[in-house]
């Protein structure tokens, strides 16, 4: 799998930057899990997410926007459980394209 490079040196300027330019988008009352090994350290996946105004669950509900599975193909739980509740799977690759595209997840 290929290495994800979700975070520029961690500088929210430039982050802020991008959103406001709409070339990042803003995740602002979004809410994510996350689920299986991720390409880049699950810290950093957190930690973009929040920087764009997202917010990271444990578990999978009626309130969570998307899962994003290091194998979107999985039968995990979290993904079983996202599937019934008709809540996205995407993988990293499809998040962090969707996210750099800008505009809104749902």
């Amino acid at each position: 799998m290929t290495k994800i490079d979700l975070l520029d040196d961690g500088q929210q300027d430039k982050i802020n930057q991008a959103m406001h330019e709409n070339k990042l988008a803003s995740l602002h009352g979004c809410n994510f899990v996350l689920t299986g090994t991720m390409s880049v350290p699950r810290a950093d996946m957190v930690a973009f997410i929040s920087l764009l105004g997202g917010h990271i669950s444990n578990t999978v509900n009626k309130s969570t926007t998307v899962v994003i599975a290091a194998d979107p193909h999985s039968n995990s739980h979290k993904i079983q459980e996202a599937r019934r509740l008709g809540v996205p799977v995407f993988s990293e690759l499809d998040f962090a394209t969707r996210v750099r595209k800008g505009g809104s997840l749902r």
